[in-house]
């Protein structure tokens, strides 16, 4: 940013624009209503492709088995701080609700078994 003699007078391109008021040149003439409509629309393409869900590989991974009869997954084997934050504790075992258990498989954190110990899906899980 280029400064005049005076400290106070800017001679920016970005001072101009706001003396002049004219915004709507930086941002290529797109109203912010349209910008928006935009983004929106992006979202839902987003969305549509089941792109949202994105596995990542992570260096401790849990291991929780669904319990039916009480709606809730067991944890198993425990890695990582995350259940310092999440799940309640019962009898000295931690459980987690579906829907912590459904966000941690979604990041990759946890694995779910049912209780012959086969692994259970993202997809089967939802």
């Amino acid at each position: 940013m280029e400064f005049s003699q005076d400290a106070n007078e800017c001679t920016s391109s970005i001072c101009r624009m706001e003396a002049a008021g004219d915004w709507s040149s930086s941002s290529g003439g797109v109203s912010d209503s349209e910008a928006c409509l935009e983004d929106f629309e992006d979202e839902e393409v987003f969305y549509e492709m089941g792109s949202h869900i994105k596995l990542q590989f992570r260096k401790y991974v849990s291991k929780a088995c669904w319990k039916d009869e009480m709606g809730v997954a067991e944890v198993l084997e425990h890695k990582g701080r995350l259940f310092t934050s999440m799940g309640i504790i019962r009898n000295g075992k931690i459980y987690c609700s579906i829907e912590e258990t459904l966000f941690l498989a979604e990041i990759g954190a946890l694995l779910l078994v049912d209780e012959k110990h086969t692994t259970i899906s993202l997809k089967e899980i939802y």
